[in-house]
């Protein structure tokens, strides 16, 4: 403080003043100092996902990315009301919890199948925009369905290369399901031709 007192103050030193000054200053310092801090270290974080920018919402991004396909309407309305993000991750945890094939385990099996889905997705059906697989119509059908019984590839066949998926069985939409996707544009954008609900 008398360091502080001398450098400030070099003419007055026994003003009363001083002390007082030489404190807010001090404390006013430390508080930036102290702001500053976390600023520098945020670029070094280990948690930091790169591909985020400063404007990205985490729950938005999780609300609109591959969950999008098996959320309930009933459930996003009630998501997007929540107050805070206390309310939202208790709800994201809720949310796989009900799907859990056993309730209150350690792993969640539909979970870790979800995700392996969409990795299968990234990794085999890469839109040729570059935007990630589980956008495709194939990634589509794969996360909101799962694997289908069959699989019939005609990539030679004319005018364009198709792929047919069939399904024994799909809850609301009954027996012997097909899903037929065909590559118009010749990139291997396999777009979704005869939804079985039309």
């Amino acid at each position: 403080m008398k360091r502080i007192r001398r450098l400030l103050y070099p003419k007055t030193p026994n003003s009363a003043w001083a002390p007082v000054l030489a404190g807010v200053i001090l404390i006013a310092t430390a508080a930036v100092a102290m702001t500053l801090v976390p600023q520098a270290q945020q670029g070094f974080s280990t948690t930091r996902r790169p591909d985020r920018t400063a404007e990205s919402n985490p729950y938005q991004d999780w609300l609109e990315g591959p969950v999008s396909y098996i959320i309930s309407p009933r459930e996003r309305a009630a998501f997007e009301k929540l107050a805070n993000d206390e309310e939202r991750d208790m709800f994201i945890q809720q949310f796989w919890e009900r799907r859990n094939p056993t309730p209150g385990s350690k792993t969640n099996a539909f979970k870790e199948e979800f995700y392996r889905r969409v990795e299968h997705a990234d990794l085999y059906f890469r839109l040729a925009s570059g935007q990630p697989g589980w956008k495709s119509d194939r990634g589509h059908m794969l996360l909101a369905y799962g694997p289908p019984d069959e699989i019939q590839f005609h990539p030679n066949a004319a005018p364009y290369p198709f792929s047919v998926w069939k399904y024994q069985h799909l809850g609301r939409l009954g027996d012997n399901v097909t899903f037929r996707f065909v590559d118009r544009t010749g990139n291997g954008a396999y777009r979704l031709a005869s939804p079985p609900w039309k």
